[in-house]
């Protein structure tokens, strides 16, 4: 039975007994005894434990998932969230001030970030993992909204770098805010087909082939043909030749 100063959490009425087991889940958390990633024992022996009701109880996980203290894995219980490192870019520019050169800036951004992560997922992405990134590749929904974002949102994802992840989903909210509707891929469905479907599906084939050059390489070339326009090829031409610009190879 919990105990503070000698009086039981059922018995205590300045906060809603919800309130108390919430409380009680995040000091037991922050005192070491679950960790970040461990399981919560089953709602059965935290029933018994807090001496509360199965409602009340889950009342009170819900109120954890929310806050993102735990989450819920379905048929395994609740596990304690890993510790999540937030970092966001303010976009500082106006929208009616962007050049040519702050979208270039973006762009040599999203090359080598995503370039490594692509890499890092081939060695990382489980089995399933990759077959989800082939899934998306190929949807070529142009009713999806920004099918892009979601692929290279997945490819970060299971790189399984919390803190790149991060940064990287940053990256592509400041290109949406004011970049996107000046590359052609938005144009139509052939335009998609080119610069997005055929080389996110190149990307995750080799994702899935556990293929770190592979990934990189194909990232790397997506990235420098999609902003061919803003010269971004001029300025890696030691590094890609002009056949490996061209998008069927």
């Amino acid at each position: 039975m919990l105990v503070e100063s000698g009086v039981s959490i059922r018995k205590r009425r300045r906060r809603t007994v919800t309130d108390d087991v919430y409380n009680e889940i995040i000091k037991l958390i922050e005192a070491g005894e679950y960790k970040p990633g461990d399981k919560l024992p089953s709602q059965q022996e935290m029933e018994l434990k807090f001496e509360v009701s199965r409602p009340t109880l889950r009342e009170a996980l819900a109120r954890l998932v929310n806050a993102g203290v735990i989450e819920a894995r379905q048929g395994q219980g609740f596990f304690v969230m890993e510790k999540k490192l937030n970092v966001f870019i303010e976009h500082p520019l106006r929208m009616d001030s962007v050049d040519r050169k702050d979208i270039r800036n973006l762009f040599e951004a999203r090359l080598v970030l995503e370039s490594s992560m692509a890499a890092m997922a081939s060695l990382f992405a489980s089995d399933e993992e990759c077959k989800e990134l082939i899934r998306i590749a190929k949807n070529d929904d142009a009713r999806e909204e920004r099918c892009a974002n979601s692929f290279h949102k997945a490819v970060a994802k299971y790189s399984h770098n919390s803190f790149l992840t991060e940064f990287e989903i940053s990256l592509l909210e400041v290109f949406d805010k004011a970049y996107a509707n000046k590359f052609p891929s938005l144009n139509d469905r052939e335009s998609r087909q080119r610069y997005e479907i055929v080389p996110h599906v190149k990307i995750a084939e080799a994702i899935a082939a556990h293929d770190p050059k592979g990934a990189y390489d194909a990232t790397f070339k997506h990235i420098i043909v999609y902003a061919e326009d803003i010269g971004l090829s001029n300025r890696y031409k030691k590094w890609i030749t002009s056949d490996e610009l061209d998008i069927n190879t």
